[in-house]
Protein backbone atom coordinates (compact mmCIF):
# COMPACT_ATOMS: atom_id res chain seq x y z
CA UNK A 1 0.00 0.00 0.00
CA UNK A 2 1.50 3.27 -0.98
CA UNK A 3 1.27 6.16 1.60
CA UNK A 4 -0.07 8.98 1.09
CA UNK A 5 2.11 12.38 -0.06
CA UNK A 6 1.49 14.80 2.70
CA UNK A 7 0.31 18.65 1.79
CA UNK A 8 3.77 20.27 1.02
CA UNK A 9 4.71 24.19 2.26
CA UNK A 10 7.55 25.96 -0.16
CA UNK A 11 10.20 26.99 3.00
CA UNK A 12 12.49 28.22 0.21
CA UNK A 13 15.82 27.46 -2.24
CA UNK A 14 18.83 25.15 -2.67
CA UNK A 15 21.66 27.36 -3.29
CA UNK A 16 25.30 25.86 -4.34
CA UNK A 17 26.85 22.84 -3.29
CA UNK A 18 29.03 23.70 0.12
CA UNK A 19 32.29 21.86 0.20
CA UNK A 20 32.92 18.96 -1.69
CA UNK A 21 31.18 16.26 0.27
CA UNK A 22 27.67 16.33 -0.95
CA UNK A 23 26.51 19.28 1.23
CA UNK A 24 24.25 22.13 -0.59
CA UNK A 25 23.41 25.71 0.66
CA UNK A 26 20.08 26.20 1.61
CA UNK A 27 17.77 29.55 2.44
CA UNK A 28 14.85 29.58 3.75
CA UNK A 29 12.11 32.10 3.09
CA UNK A 30 10.87 31.87 7.22
CA UNK A 31 12.91 32.18 10.28
CA UNK A 32 12.22 28.20 10.97
CA UNK A 33 14.79 26.12 13.08
CA UNK A 34 14.92 23.17 11.26
CA UNK A 35 17.09 20.85 13.35
CA UNK A 36 15.57 17.56 12.60
CA UNK A 37 13.13 17.22 9.75
CA UNK A 38 13.08 13.04 8.26
CA UNK A 39 12.69 14.80 4.69
CA UNK A 40 12.93 17.44 2.78
CA UNK A 41 11.21 17.91 -0.73
CA UNK A 42 12.52 19.63 -4.16
CA UNK A 43 11.23 20.62 -6.64
CA UNK A 44 13.05 20.88 -10.05
CA UNK A 45 10.21 22.32 -11.88
CA UNK A 46 7.81 19.75 -12.17
CA UNK A 47 7.21 17.68 -9.14
CA UNK A 48 8.51 17.70 -5.72
CA UNK A 49 10.28 14.42 -4.51
CA UNK A 50 10.93 13.34 -1.52
CA UNK A 51 14.69 13.31 0.43
CA UNK A 52 16.00 12.17 3.05
CA UNK A 53 17.93 14.36 5.43
CA UNK A 54 21.56 13.25 7.10
CA UNK A 55 22.40 16.31 8.55
CA UNK A 56 21.59 20.09 8.55
CA UNK A 57 23.69 22.84 10.04
CA UNK A 58 22.56 26.48 10.65
CA UNK A 59 24.82 28.69 9.26
CA UNK A 60 23.31 32.31 9.78
CA UNK A 61 19.82 33.63 10.03
CA UNK A 62 17.83 32.20 7.30
CA UNK A 63 21.15 29.70 5.42
CA UNK A 64 21.73 26.60 6.23
CA UNK A 65 23.84 23.89 5.13
CA UNK A 66 22.20 20.06 4.36
CA UNK A 67 23.57 17.07 3.69
CA UNK A 68 21.12 14.42 1.69
CA UNK A 69 21.37 10.91 2.56
CA UNK A 70 23.16 8.99 0.14
CA UNK A 71 25.20 12.21 -1.57
CA UNK A 72 28.42 11.86 -1.04
CA UNK A 73 30.09 14.11 -4.11
CA UNK A 74 29.53 17.95 -5.67
CA UNK A 75 28.85 16.59 -8.60
CA UNK A 76 25.73 14.35 -6.72
CA UNK A 77 24.08 17.31 -5.29
CA UNK A 78 24.87 19.98 -8.46
CA UNK A 79 21.86 18.74 -10.33
CA UNK A 80 19.89 20.39 -7.24
CA UNK A 81 20.86 23.89 -7.04
CA UNK A 82 17.68 25.94 -7.84
CA UNK A 83 15.07 23.35 -6.62
CA UNK A 84 12.34 24.81 -4.60
CA UNK A 85 12.40 23.23 -1.02
CA UNK A 86 9.59 21.75 0.78
CA UNK A 87 8.47 20.65 4.09
CA UNK A 88 5.21 18.70 5.23
CA UNK A 89 2.84 21.56 6.09
CA UNK A 90 1.99 20.01 9.29
CA UNK A 91 5.64 20.41 10.52
CA UNK A 92 5.82 23.94 8.61
CA UNK A 93 2.89 24.81 11.07
CA UNK A 94 5.06 23.52 14.13
CA UNK A 95 8.04 24.99 13.17
CA UNK A 96 6.99 28.34 12.54
CA UNK A 97 6.84 30.89 15.18
CA UNK A 98 3.07 32.22 15.83
CA UNK A 99 4.35 35.62 15.46
CA UNK A 100 4.90 34.80 11.42
CA UNK A 101 2.13 32.44 10.85
CA UNK A 102 -0.33 34.64 9.22
CA UNK A 103 -2.77 32.09 8.78
CA UNK A 104 -3.19 31.47 12.22
CA UNK A 105 -3.66 34.99 12.85
CA UNK A 106 -7.79 34.51 11.80
CA UNK A 107 -9.87 35.58 14.95
CA UNK A 108 -6.94 37.53 16.55
CA UNK A 109 -7.78 41.13 17.76
CA UNK A 110 -5.74 43.63 15.98
CA UNK A 111 -5.05 47.20 17.32
CA UNK A 112 -2.77 50.29 16.88
CA UNK A 113 0.02 51.22 18.54
CA UNK A 114 -1.68 52.97 21.03
CA UNK A 115 -3.42 49.70 22.11
CA UNK A 116 -7.29 50.98 20.90
CA UNK A 117 -9.14 48.52 19.34
CA UNK A 118 -9.54 48.41 14.86
CA UNK A 119 -10.78 45.01 14.68
CA UNK A 120 -10.71 41.19 14.49
CA UNK A 121 -8.75 39.52 11.56
CA UNK A 122 -11.06 37.47 9.29
CA UNK A 123 -8.98 36.79 6.64
CA UNK A 124 -5.44 36.42 5.17
CA UNK A 125 -4.08 35.98 2.16
CA UNK A 126 -0.29 35.10 1.14
CA UNK A 127 -0.71 34.87 -2.69
CA UNK A 128 0.38 39.11 -3.21
CA UNK A 129 4.44 39.54 -3.04
CA UNK A 130 3.53 41.02 1.20
CA UNK A 131 0.35 39.17 1.72
CA UNK A 132 -2.64 40.67 2.90
CA UNK A 133 -4.72 40.59 5.95
CA UNK A 134 -8.53 41.53 6.37
CA UNK A 135 -10.26 42.98 9.34
CA UNK A 136 -13.51 43.47 10.25
CA UNK A 137 -13.29 46.93 11.86
CA UNK A 138 -14.88 47.96 14.52
CA UNK A 139 -17.04 50.18 12.69
CA UNK A 140 -18.53 47.18 10.95
CA UNK A 141 -16.39 47.66 7.85
CA UNK A 142 -14.18 45.08 6.29
CA UNK A 143 -10.44 46.93 6.00
CA UNK A 144 -7.05 45.40 3.80
CA UNK A 145 -3.59 45.78 5.14
CA UNK A 146 -0.63 45.04 3.81
CA UNK A 147 1.80 42.35 5.82
CA UNK A 148 4.58 43.94 5.80
CA UNK A 149 7.52 44.61 9.23
CA UNK A 150 6.47 48.65 8.95
CA UNK A 151 2.95 47.80 9.48
CA UNK A 152 2.45 44.49 11.73
CA UNK A 153 4.96 45.83 14.90
CA UNK A 154 3.51 43.11 17.09
CA UNK A 155 1.89 39.36 16.93
CA UNK A 156 1.81 37.41 19.75
CA UNK A 157 -0.73 35.96 21.84
CA UNK A 158 -4.01 36.80 19.93
CA UNK A 159 -3.34 40.15 19.34
CA UNK A 160 -1.87 42.06 16.36
CA UNK A 161 -0.31 45.74 16.93
CA UNK A 162 -0.23 47.26 13.55
CA UNK A 163 1.14 50.87 12.65
CA UNK A 164 -1.48 52.04 10.00
CA UNK A 165 0.09 54.70 7.27
CA UNK A 166 -1.78 57.98 7.69
CA UNK A 167 -4.94 58.10 5.93
CA UNK A 168 -5.55 53.97 5.15
CA UNK A 169 -8.93 53.57 7.38
CA UNK A 170 -10.48 56.63 6.19
CA UNK A 171 -10.04 54.68 2.86
CA UNK A 172 -12.73 52.35 3.84
CA UNK A 173 -14.74 54.30 6.42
Amino acid sequence: MQSAIPTLKTIGKVGRPHGYKGNLRIFLDYDLVIDSPSWLWLDFGYDFIPFSVEEIIRQQGRDWVIKLENCSSETEVKQYVNASLAISEEDFNQLLPESENIESWIGWNAVDTNGEPIGVVERTDQSTANGIIEIQHVSGAMIIVPHTPQIVVLAENGLLTLSLPDGLLDVYL
